[in-house]
């Protein structure tokens, strides 16, 4: 799943604040070793959540902004009234494109479907063009036969599909793998020797409508207790403030 840029600078804030936390927590005073070995594993829980929450969304805009260029792009209805009889000749010629061995035959066929008007046929090539070619876009034949379609059938449905190209040549397995380890939360070595069954007791020992963090106030003076969303608020106006220092 790709994370667009703004998603990205959420959780590295995230992040941010997560690490100046634990520093809080390192070094306060009135917290024993294994006080902070629990307050750790709440900040640390908390912060795996929220930034798991930013990745749900930019995984929903992703997938939704995805879907809306493909049904721009193979919806029928949307360019012949009469679906029912636009399917039946797509099938048609779906059957005979499918029938084509090579992208250079494909060419051949888009060009005389273009030339001859027949739109049905340009949709259908166009349709297994976009299938064959996959992450092979560019440099293939049939990805030729894409560009042919866009450039001199449907000019208008350029911006659609070097979008949804651009939307599919980023969500690769080596930008997958670099983004788990760019959205990842390190685990303070207080914390060795601390289960997972360990971390959950601990968690799932806070109140119900959150982790109270209210100790880690280095200002001292009354506490209240804080939910996750009021705590990571906290951690991202002093985060941007420079309140945690450099």
């Amino acid at each position: 799943m790709p994370i667009d840029d703004d998603s990205m600078k959420k959780i590295r804030l995230r992040q941010d604040a997560y690490n100046r936390r634990i520093a809080l927590i390192r070094g306060d005073v009135t917290l024993s070793h294994e006080g902070k070995r629990q307050a750790m594993a709440v900040a640390r829980h908390q912060a795996l959540n929220d930034i798991e929450a930013i990745k749900q969304a930019a995984e929903q805009t992703y997938s939704g902004r995805r879907a809306e260029l493909e049904r721009k792009l193979f919806n029928l209805s949307a360019d012949y009234p009469d679906s029912v009889g636009a399917s039946l000749s797509m099938r048609d010629a779906a059957d005979r494109v499918r029938e084509i061995k090579t992208g250079a035959e494909a060419q051949t066929l888009m060009a005389q479907a273009i030339r001859h008007g027949d739109h049905i046929m340009q949709r259908a090539l166009f349709d297994a063009g976009w299938e064959r070619a996959g992450d092979r876009m560019t440099n293939s034949g049939w990805g030729e036969v894409v560009r042919a379609y866009v450039d001199q059938a449907r000019p208008d449905l350029k911006p659609v599909v070097d979008e949804l190209v651009h939307l599919q040549n980023v969500d690769s397995r080596e930008r997958r793998t670099m983004e788990a380890i760019e959205t990842g939360v390190h685990r303070p070595p207080e914390m060795q020797g601390m289960s997972p069954a360990d971390v959950q007791r601990i968690t799932a020992a806070a109140p119900p409508d959150g982790a109270n963090v209210s100790h880690l106030n280095p200002g001292g003076g009354t506490q209240t207790q804080q939910t996750p969303s009021q705590a990571f608020a906290e951690m991202t106006r002093d985060a941007q403030n420079g309140a945690y220092g450099a």
